[in-house]
């Protein structure tokens, strides 16, 4: 049976439905709701890392990269007016508990130049000068 969920993207992007996650990604700005597992092993997608070009996610367990057109692919159904939400979640039970709640999503932020992702010299993060 299915089960419907309305969202307020304002305050929650993320959908616990029993052992299930699933997060808010908005790789074009569009937000879709998406299993927060990675194809690989199961890690946590909603916790990866755009790849420089925006095309994929670095899965943080692993670093395997999964397509975001892939992601995209397998989004559950919704329908959104304005910061609302309208998702239709497919073979739920009635009995299974549903919750939503906000939580830091890495993968929506904007992917990393290569540039960027090395560490500062630890003296100077220290605020030593030579």
């Amino acid at each position: 049976m299915s089960r419907v969920v309305v969202m307020d993207l304002r305050r929650h992007n993320t959908v616990l439905v029993g052992h299930n996650r699933y997060f808010v990604f908005e790789p074009d700005g569009r937000p879709l709701l998406v299993h927060d597992r990675c194809p690989h092993r199961g890690g946590p997608l909603s916790l990866s890392r755009q790849t420089p070009d925006g095309r994929r996610l670095v899965c943080p367990w692993h670093g395997t990269k999964v397509g975001t057109a892939a992601v995209k692919r397998t989004s559950v159904p919704m329908v959104r007016s304005g910061d609302e939400a309208v998702v239709l979640l497919p073979d739920v039970a009635d009995d299974t508990p549903i919750t939503v709640i906000h939580k830091r999503i890495l993968a929506n932020l904007p992917p990393e130049a290569e540039q960027a992702r090395t560490e500062p010299c630890p003296a100077r993060a220290a605020g030593v000068h030579e």
